[in-house]
């Protein structure tokens, strides 16, 4: 990859978690940065060893974490990483849950136990 590359795939890194809610496709976000989606997806293997996808989901949960530490409500978290439509709140559940192994609730909980 060239370093002009490897520029792009970070600037599209940042593009992601700028605003973890916005909903843009993997040609969209290559449209973004110009580069080619193959080499998007190959870069972001490279640089960050997860796909573009996993790049966000990971980033939605680090933010969601954050925010649970601070008291947010679950359904306030979800919807401000991104999580919209009826299912929502149960989206972010499982997807916490299948990232985590607990529930937030859980989380939180346990976090107030370590403190």
């Amino acid at each position: 990859m060239t370093e002009y590359e490897i520029q792009q795939i970070h600037e599209a890194a940042k593009l992601l978690t700028r605003d973890l809610r916005a909903t843009m496709t993997v040609s969209e976000l290559a449209q973004k940065v110009r580069l080619p989606v193959r080499k998007l997806q190959e870069g972001f293997r490279k640089e960050f060893n997860k796909t573009v996808y996993n790049y966000l989901l990971e980033e939605r949960m680090i933010k969601a974490k954050e925010m649970l530490l601070a008291h947010r409500p679950v359904k306030y978290v979800a919807r401000k990483v991104g999580y919209v439509g009826a299912n929502a709140e149960t989206n972010f559940i499982k997807a916490f849950h299948k990232r985590f192994q607990v529930t937030p609730m859980q989380w939180t909980r346990q976090q107030k136990k370590v403190v």
